[in-house]
C-alpha cells in the first residue's frame, strides 16, 4: 500500500499513517475468553522462519492485509477504503464549536489523564455529569476536524464522520480502529476453526495465571519452531479472524466505546 501522510494543520506528522496503524494492529492483544495475541505473534512467526529457513516476513504480510480492511466513512455515508487515500489532514476547526453537542459527551471521554500536570481545565455541569467548558477545552488543547485526501481525483479534501455527534478529535490517538465485527466474538463464535490460535491459549493459560508481554519469550520456548503446518495453520487463522471481522472502520474513541 502506498505512504498515506499525516498532517496536522498543514504540517507533515513525523510518522505515516500506515506506520501508526500498523503499530496498533501489532499490540492489540484481546485477553477475553479466548487470547489473540499479535504481540506475539509478531514475535511467534518470526522465530518460526528462522527455524524453518522461510525468507518472508508472514507479520508484516497480515499487518498490510490489515491496512487494506480499513476504511474512513464520509459525511455522506460513503466508505473509502485507506488504499485509496494518499493524505489525512487533521485542521483545527475555523469556526466555533457546538457547546450542545459538547455537553452531550461525559468528561471521562477526554482522556483526562492526558492533561494531568499540564493545564486544569475550567469545567460546567450539566445535571449530574461535569464537563470541560468548550472555550476552555479550545485554549488549552488542540481539537481537529479529520479530512482525507484520496490517490486519485481533484485532490478536494473531503470531512470523515467519526461517529459521534461532536465530530471531532483530540489528536492523532484519536483515530482509532474499531472492528465491525469484534475480534472477541469472532474467536468465540468459530473456536473449531482455530486449532492454532486455541493451543496458544491454552498452552498459555497452563504457563501463567496473567498473561503479559513479558512472558513472550518463555512461551514460544515452548513451541516446536520446526513445525511447517504449525505455522501455516497460525497464518491461515489470523487471516481467517480479520476475515471475519468484515473491515475495521476508523472512529472517535466514543464512537469506538459504544460499539462495544
Amino acid at each position: 500500500m502506498k505512504t498515506i501522510h499525516l498532517f496536522i494543520n498543514g504540517v507533515r506528522y513525523k510518522n505515516s499513517l500506515n506506520t501508526i496503524f500498523k503499530s496498533r494492529f501489532r499490540s492489540q492483544d484481546r485477553l477475553g475468553q479466548i487470547y489473540f495475541l499479535p504481540n506475539l505473534y509478531s514475535q511467534l512467526l518470526p522465530a518460526f522462519e528462522k527455524s524453518l529457513g522461510i525468507n518472508n516476513s508472514a507479520m508484516n504480510e497480515w499487518l498490510e492485509i490489515c491496512l487494506e480492511n480499513t476504511y474512513f466513512q464520509l459525511l455522506n455515508g460513503e466508505i473509502v477504503p485507506l488504499s485509496n487515500i494518499s493524505e489525512v489532514h487533521l485542521i483545527s476547526p475555523q469556526g466555533p464549536i457546538n457547546s450542545m453537542q459538547l455537553s452531550k459527551l461525559s468528561s471521562e471521554m477526554f482522556k483526562p489523564a492526558e492533561f494531568k500536570g499540564k493545564v486544569t481545565l475550567t469545567s460546567v455541569t450539566t445535571g449530574a455529569t461535569t464537563i470541560p467548558n468548550p472555550s476552555t477545552l479550545l485554549s488549552v488543547s488542540k481539537i481537529y476536524e479529520v479530512y482525507i485526501v484520496r490517490c486519485c481525483g481533484n485532490n478536494r479534501p473531503e470531512r470523515v464522520w467519526l461517529g459521534d455527534d461532536i465530530n471531532l478529535v483530540l489528536g492523532v490517538d484519536d483515530l482509532t480502529l474499531d472492528h465491525n465485527q469484534p475480534v472477541s466474538q469472532v474467536l468465540v463464535a468459530n473456536r473449531n476453526n482455530l486449532p492454532y490460535i486455541m493451543v496458544i491459549d491454552q498452552l498459555i493459560r497452563s504457563m501463567y495465571y496473567n498473561y503479559n508481554k513479558s512472558k513472550i519469550t518463555s512461551i514460544i520456548s515452548q513451541i516446536n519452531l520446526f513445525d511447517h503446518r504449525a505455522y501455516s495453520g497460525l497464518i491461515n487463522e489470523m487471516m481467517f479472524v480479520l476475515r471475519e471481522s468484515h473491515g475495521i472502520k476508523i472512529c472517535s474513541p466514543i464512537a469506538n466505546y459504544n460499539n462495544k
